[in-house]
């Protein structure tokens, strides 16, 4: 019996039914399904509730139900257990699902048959020192924005393998993976990227000079970004998740992890049809 992992966006099925259908589903064609304790108990299966260590350490692979904001989360728990996860969308059109919700039984199905290809997706480390000095690393499938905890502006000085590259004033900077490369970096301006490159994008927000524009580095360079206002807050926000960067050390190293993330795909639709599809909104 094959073990599955369901992670479900709560605010895009409150009432859990469409879990509920997957469940049922599993359940019926010889598959274990393993949900969170919570939403077990929300839909009366008791037996199949576990805490999310033992879903990451059982399963197969993983389900997620919602939208690429979902998957971020996930994939970075499954890459570190080297699992891969199928993305079900149930909202909008989404970069990193595979399905819509009409169609998310037939992905299951070519699933469970090996009828899907596997997408690695770079991911980044991150190593910076904590609100209270604590040393700490992090990893990142979309992007690191680092910028100033107000509104003000940042002095940001920028290395690459050990070189120096420049120091700017600005709103902030990303550092984006080519998965990345469609979420906040195409909005301030940066190229959109091939996901499976091996490439790293670099992009200031807002810039206070005409001369600092985004640029690519290789995907196996290191990057070093230095917050110079002696005084400033800075936030440091991975994948959405916001981190506060001791004020005595505002450092950050960046660099391709060890990590990929795995992606299962069901269907023959390119990346590029999605970005048109998605740009045509």
């Amino acid at each position: 019996m094959k073990a599955v992992g369901i992670f479900t966006n709560t605010g895009k099925d409150p009432m859990f039914e469409y879990t509920d259908k997957i469940i049922k589903w599993l359940l019926a064609n010889d598959c274990e399904p393993l949900v969170t304790k919570d939403i077990a108990q929300a839909l009366g299966y008791g037996d199949i509730g576990h805490s999310l260590e033992d879903i990451l350490k059982l399963a197969a692979f993983f389900v997620v139900l919602g939208g690429d904001g979902t998957i971020l989360p996930v994939a970075k728990r499954s890459s570190l257990a080297f699992k891969p996860l199928l993305g079900i969308n149930l909202g909008t059109l989404g970069y990193l699902t595979d399905v819509d919700r009409a169609n998310g039984i037939q992905a299951l199905q070519r699933t469970l048959r090996g009828e899907y290809k596997l997408e690695n997706r770079m991911m980044l480390s991150v190593d910076f020192f904590d609100e209270q000095g604590q040393k700490k690393r992090d990893y990142v499938l979309n992007d690191c924005v680092i910028r100033n905890a107000t509104t003000k502006m940042i002095k940001i000085e920028i290395s690459i393998n050990d070189e120096y590259i420049d120091t700017l004033t600005a709103d902030g900077i990303i550092v984006s993976t080519p998965t990345g490369s469609t979420a906040y970096n195409l909005s301030a301006g940066g190229a959109v990227l091939k996901p499976y490159s091996n490439i790293i994008a670099v992009t200031p927000i807002c810039a206070h000079s005409l001369r600092a524009r985004p640029f690519i580095v290789d995907g196996d360079d290191s990057i070093v970004i230095k917050v110079l206002n002696s005084s400033c807050g800075v936030a440091l926000v991975l994948d959405g998740c916001q981190e506060q960067l001791c004020r005595d050390k505002k450092q950050v190293l960046l660099k391709k992890s060890v990590y990929d993330a795995r992606i299962i795909k069901t269907r023959d639709k390119t990346f590029f049809d999605t970005l048109r599809e998605k740009m045509s909104d």
